[in-house]
């Protein structure tokens, strides 16, 4: 014997009631960045998060404040620039930097480049 599905059933995917709560399902931390910039990476600062994203400094470097909602995008994000960003916060990130900067000079006195 056949059974017969309602449209109920077929439609109606089965998600857990913890992952009906939005708020509790996904992550709602923000990390705030707050870097500063030269001069020269004023176009990718302005194509990725707007004109306004920036304020010049006394010194003509580009003080960048923004909350990101994933540390790791933030993270691999800031990590792109190499030495052309100085992290002020969060310090998590600094500690992060640091500790990759030297993992490279590490690795490359190893090989004696």
């Amino acid at each position: 014997m056949e059974h017969e599905y309602s449209k109920r059933e077929v439609c109606s995917p089965q998600i857990p009631q913890k992952e009906l709560k939005f708020d509790d399902y996904f992550s709602t931390d923000i990390i705030h960045l707050k870097a500063i910039f030269p001069k020269s990476e004023k176009y990718r600062l302005i194509e990725e998060f707007g004109i306004d994203c920036y304020y010049v400094t006394d010194d003509g470097n580009l003080l960048f404040e923004w909350d990101f909602a994933s540390y790791s995008n933030m993270q691999s994000w800031v990590f792109s620039f190499g030495d052309k960003v100085i992290v002020l916060e969060p310090l998590k990130l600094c500690k992060n930097r640091k500790q990759q900067a030297e993992n490279i000079a590490k690795k490359e006195t190893e090989y004696d480049i």
